[in-house]
C-alpha cells in the first residue's frame, strides 16, 4: 500500500521535472559542443593533395672520361671546319631516368669544344687542342691560350705560344713577352716566333736580348755552318726562332747587337745566322 504521503511526494517530483528537463537539455548541449571540438582532432587527417611539381634534372658534376681517340677526332674535325666548337651538339646523355621522387641525372654536354679541351687533365689533349685553336685562327681562343702559357708542361706552353702566333692577335703580346725568359729554351723561341708574327717592332729588343744570351752562352759553338738537322738542341732552336722573328720585324739594331761580335763579325757561320747580317 502506498503511504498517505505518496501523492504529496509524487506531486513534488512532478513539480520539479521541468527544471531537470532544462538541466538535462543544457548538459547535453555542452557535451555535444565538446565532442564537436575534440573528436575531429582525434580522427586521422585526410592528406591534402598537392599539385605535381616538375623536378629539375640533375647534371653529373664530373665530366665523362672520353677516350683520347674520341677527343682527337673532335679536335681534328673542328680544326678542319675552322670552328672552336660544335654548332649543333648532341643531346645530353641520360645516366639515370627520372622517377616519381628523383629528377633525371644527365651527363655534362659532350665537350666537342676546343676551349674546354684546353683545360683537359691530359697534357697531350691540351697540347693538341692548342694547335687546333691556333689553326682555327679565331681571336676568341686567345684568352684560353694565354692561360696555357703558364701550363706546368713545357710542351703545352710551346704549343700555346705557337698557336698565338698563328692567330696573330696583339692582345697576346703581354702574355708572350715574359716567356722570353721561360725555363725552357724552346718555349722562349716559340714566344719570339709568335711576337714576330704579331709584328709589333717594339718587341724586337726583348727578342734580341734572348738571342744574344744564348749565343754568348755558346749555343752555336758546335753547330756546322750548313747543318740542316732538325730539331737541334733547345738553345739552338731558340736562337733560330728568335732570328726569324727579328727578320720578320725588320729591325736591324736588335739583330746586329745579338749576332755580331766586338769585331763586327757574326758570332757563328751557321746558315740561319750569317745571311741575316
Amino acid at each position: 500500500m502506498l503511504s498517505s504521503d505518496t501523492p504529496t511526494s509524487f506531486t513534488m517530483r512532478s513539480a520539479s521535472s521541468p527544471r531537470r528537463s532544462r538541466w538535462f537539455t543544457q548538459s547535453r548541449a555542452v557535451v555535444f559542443s565538446f565532442a564537436a571540438l575534440v573528436v575531429p582532432s582525434c580522427m586521422p587527417k585526410t592528406p591534402v593533395a598537392t599539385p605535381p611539381s616538375v623536378l629539375a634534372p640533375t647534371i653529373q658534376a664530373l665530366p665523362p672520361q672520353e677516350a683520347w681517340e674520341q677527343k682527337l677526332a673532335w679536335m681534328v674535325r673542328l680544326e678542319d671546319q675552322r670552328l672552336l666548337r660544335e654548332p649543333n651538339p648532341p643531346a645530353q646523355r641520360v645516366i639515370r631516368p627520372a622517377t616519381a621522387t628523383e629528377p633525371p641525372l644527365l651527363a655534362p654536354p659532350t665537350p666537342a669544344d676546343l676551349l674546354p679541351l684546353l683545360r683537359d687533365p691530359q697534357a697531350r689533349v691540351r697540347r693538341r687542342a692548342a694547335l687546333a685553336a691556333g689553326r682555327v685562327g679565331l681571336p676568341e681562343a686567345v684568352p684560353a691560350l694565354i692561360e696555357r702559357l703558364s701550363d706546368g708542361e713545357f710542351e703545352v706552353r710551346q704549343m700555346a705560344a705557337f698557336a698565338l702566333g698563328l692567330i696573330g692577335d696583339a692582345s697576346a703580346r703581354a702574355g708572350l713577352l715574359p716567356l722570353l725568359n721561360d725555363a725552357d729554351a724552346v718555349v722562349q723561341g716559340r714566344a719570339a716566333e709568335a711576337l714576330g708574327l704579331i709584328g709589333d717592332k717594339s718587341d724586337a729588343p726583348a727578342i734580341g736580348t734572348m738571342v744574344a744570351a744564348h749565343i754568348k752562352a755558346g749555343a752555336l759553338s758546335g753547330v756546322d755552318a750548313d747543318s740542316l738537322d732538325f730539331p737541334l738542341a733547345p738553345p739552338v732552336e731558340a736562337v733560330r726562332l728568335g732570328l726569324y722573328a727579328l727578320a720578320r720585324l725588320a729591325t736591324y739594331e736588335p739583330l746586329a747587337s745579338a749576332v755580331l761580335g766586338p769585331d763586327g763579325q757574326p758570332a757563328s757561320r751557321w746558315w740561319p745566322l750569317a745571311p741575316e747580317v
